[in-house]
């Protein structure tokens, strides 16, 4: 029904994602429906998804589009299922690990866009200074924090304490128990988004709370649109922001994801400079806060 073609890429500058997860390549399998010609990608990502890349190759192999327990199939099955066209462009926030990068590096990298919508990885014990310092250079822009579920409730009012409110736009899950955001909103009313807990049973409970403004999606690591359909359902019956995002995939998941981002506030998908080699062409990377489709023609996958 597909062709299967696995890849594997060359990350810039080494990854560092939750825990002692470290990323120097990027893996996945591209799905080709040679009739339709469409494109999907299935890339796990390690540290967050509940599969391996070995055992969607192994489903792939036998047929096993819909198999319940790998999300980043039934995804990359939706999106060969569907055109890999886009209509207009999409704004994206620009995404910055402090750790890694300097303030100087980053406002470079921002170019004129200095009003931007940002969201900074940060880790346990976090680093205010050189946050401190990027206010003072853009002190309009709006900050998405996120913590990967790595802070106490100690290091989240410490932040809460710092940064301007009308500069943040939310934390991105800060906590690992879900019982340590009772205790935060019981000092604060200080505005979440949830991702990971999207994943968990306690997520349905959390997404209740009048303090939790916007959904994060990483279609990856729920699934196709059965699965994530379910939080855009619950999001427009409770008013909450639906944010699409990205788990670092390639190229060919970027525009998928892009086209479902269209219409929706700033999304997760300044992932693509990451890597230092494209197998799409254009590249989906972000111009000053947006990326922009090829007019008139479709990205072109070069495998």
């Amino acid at each position: 029904m597909y062709d299967l073609i696995p890849y594997r890429l060359q990350l810039n500058r080494p990854l560092q994602l939750a825990g002692d997860v470290v990323l120097t390549h990027r893996e996945g399998l591209l799905l080709h429906d040679p009739q339709g010609g469409g494109w999907g990608e299935a890339a796990p990502l390690p540290g967050f998804s509940r599969e391996t890349l070995s055992e969607v190759r192994s489903a792939a192999e036998k047929g096993q589009w819909t198999h319940p327990d790998l999300p980043s199939l039934r995804f990359a099955v939706d999106c060969a299922s569907n055109a890999f066209v886009l209509g207009g462009e999409v704004e994206v926030n620009a995404l910055w690990f402090p750790d890694h990068e300097p303030v100087e590096g980053f406002l470079q990298r921002l170019g004129a866009k200095r009003t931007p919508v940002v969201k900074i990885k940060m880790g346990p014990d976090p680093n205010l200074a050189p946050i401190m310092d990027f206010l003072r250079a853009c002190p309009n822009c709006r900050l998405r924090l996120d913590a990967n579920r790595r802070w106490t409730i100690e290091d989240a009012m410490r932040v809460l304490g710092q940064i301007p409110p009308l500069n943040l736009e939310y934390l991105e899950e800060p906590f690992h128990d879900p019982e340590r955001y009772e205790d935060l909103w019981s000092r604060t009313s200080a505005p979440v988004a949830l991702d990971e807990s999207l994943l968990t049973p306690a997520g349905e409970g959390l997404a209740a709370s009048p303090w939790v403004t916007a959904f994060v999606l990483k279609p990856t690591l729920m699934g196709g649109a059965a699965d994530y359909g379910v939080w855009i359902t619950l999001a427009e019956r409770t008013q909450k922001t639906i944010i699409w995002s990205s788990s670092f995939e390639s190229g060919v998941g970027l525009w998928h994801l892009a086209k479902l981002a269209q219409g929706h506030p700033p999304a997760g998908l300044d992932t693509a400079e990451i890597f230092a080699q494209q197998i799409v062409d254009p590249p989906p990377l972000a111009v000053n806060g947006r990326l922009r489709p090829p007019k008139g023609s479709t990205p072109k996958v070069c495998v």
